[in-house]
């Protein structure tokens, strides 16, 4: 994964996630999305059996997942009403 800094991409996938892309059985399958939530930016990416979370404010990532499950509902994320997105689920 990579973000744009100005012009210039910078890596930001650790070597999990970067695993977890790679050993994905449908690849080509796995979603992204970004939401907004109390001041910090987020990248979201869901694959067969996990879903990660890019924290673009701490440059942290992390694990997401919805009860009972190894993926994350969320798939989705709209501003409406002049308030930021957020995505819970």
């Amino acid at each position: 994964m990579y973000r744009l800094n100005n012009y210039e991409p910078i890596v930001i996938s650790s070597n999990e996630v970067s695993r977890l892309i790679q050993d994905d059985a449908s690849a080509e399958d796995i979603l992204g999305f970004g939401y907004e939530r109390g001041g910090h930016a987020f990248g979201v990416w869901s694959g067969t059996n996990w879903t990660r979370a890019f924290d673009a404010a701490t440059q942290v990532w992390h694990s997401r997942q919805s009860y009972g499950q190894t993926t994350w509902r969320a798939q989705h994320s709209i501003k409406a009403f002049g308030k930021p997105s957020s995505a819970t689920s």
